[in-house]
């Protein structure tokens, strides 16, 4: 699988919308424990899962070699600067699949240097601006808006991806209603960006969960309203 740009952005913008109060950014924890390095840190559903979020979308898309994994945004900015792929500049003209980590006790002064409170993935930008998709941000997946060289900003990982800079759609509007509930039959089911194999996996479902089918294409099931998340439905049984 190429270590594209594209790659990383399209997984972050299809969690969009993913979200503690129904329950739904479950499965980028599960999804994490997967896929997680042999020996690493579990997560739990009560963990902060901002690292964990960035580190799942680039497990799927194994590009393990190229962004640093781990649930900590400390030990990432860590792993990064062993990598040599961190940039210690709050004024560094972040690119799409660039990684931006935020520290909120900056003073505003000079290049932060403090400890990384919080982590997001750059998925577009008109040069000036930037938009950022980050997980755990009021407790969903969501998107900031942030200028070049504003405050919090605690500098950036720039992985070697094999790709220049993408351009993306801005993630989907969400649907409504459920048409019905179904319950995965496989020992484990991928969950896709888009309805076929050829889209990129975000996530895993575990035989017998109950999941809504939001929007039927080619027999494939989107499984969440505010998400661009895919099942093949033929590993389902309709409720």
């Amino acid at each position: 699988m190429p270590k594209t740009r594209k790659a990383m952005i399209d997984t972050m913008n299809s969690l969009v919308g993913l979200n503690e109060k129904d329950g739904s950014f479950k499965v980028i924890i599960d999804t994490y424990n997967k896929l997680r390095p042999a020996g690493s840190y579990k997560m739990k559903y009560t963990d902060a899962w901002c690292a964990c979020t960035v580190s799942t979308c680039a497990l799927v898309n194994n590009m393990a070699d190229i962004i640093p994994i781990d649930v900590s945004c400390g030990k990432m900015l860590e792993k990064a600067k062993k990598m040599g792929i961190w940039v210690e500049n709050d004024a560094f003209v972040a690119q799409p699949g660039d990684i931006i980590m935020y520290d909120w006790g900056d003073s505003g002064k000079g290049d932060c240097t403090g400890w990384p409170d919080h982590v997001g993935l750059v998925v577009d930008t008109d040069g000036s601006i930037m938009t950022i998709v980050e997980g755990n941000k009021a407790e969903r997946v969501g998107i900031r808006k942030l200028k070049y060289n504003s405050k919090n900003i605690r500098g950036f990982i720039t992985p070697k991806y094999v790709d220049g800079v993408t351009q993306t759609p801005k993630p989907v509007k969400p649907i409504e209603s459920a048409a019905y509930k179904a319950r995965v039959t496989a020992s484990a089911l991928w969950v896709r960006a888009g309805a076929s194999t050829k889209y990129g996996k975000v996530g895993c479902l575990r035989q017998n969960t109950i999941v809504n089918i939001f929007e039927v294409r080619n027999n494939w099931g989107r499984i969440n309203k505010s998400a661009n998340m895919w099942i093949s439905l033929k590993y389902t049984a309709k409720l």
